[in-house]
């Protein structure tokens, strides 16, 4: 409830967990990419790649459709669409407690990588370009 009231109390708490962050959110990552031995996936499994499309093409059409339950021009609708397609982070901690507990395998576990490495890097370039060809950028 205090969060809620005091501007001063959460700009504090911001304040004092930002060096605690800015330690261990590289840590999560580099652990995230070391965690996962390239060497023990098969690239040339079609699984790999067939359920890393679906999972791409369900992340978009998902985000997209969410932003379009909104209300407002259908230029901002489509911005905040392309804007939620990025969740890399929220992403790579699933991925990985579902790794270390047993429920994913490699190839699964690959393929969430791939989606969230894609959806990570295209949300920028989309959102770059869109507001380019707004002219708002």
């Amino acid at each position: 409830m205090a969060l809620h009231e005091d501007p001063d109390f959460t700009g504090r708490i911001e304040a004092q967990m930002r060096p605690i962050i800015q330690l261990f959110v590289p840590i999560f990552f580099v652990m995230v990419g070391l965690s996962l031995n390239l060497r023990e996936i098969d690239w040339t499994s079609p699984f790999i790649w067939w359920f890393s499309v679906s999972l791409f093409a369900a992340a978009i059409v998902g985000k997209m459709l969410g932003a379009l339950l909104l209300r407002g021009p259908w230029t901002e609708r489509l911005a905040i669409g392309i804007a939620m397609i990025p969740r890399g982070e929220v992403g790579l901690i699933f991925a990985e407690l579902g790794r270390t507990s047993g429920i994913l395998n490699n190839d699964i576990y690959a393929a969430l990588i791939i989606v969230i490495a894609m959806t990570t890097l295209l949300s920028p370039i989309l959102l770059k370009s869109y507001y380019r060809r707004r002219r708002l950028v």
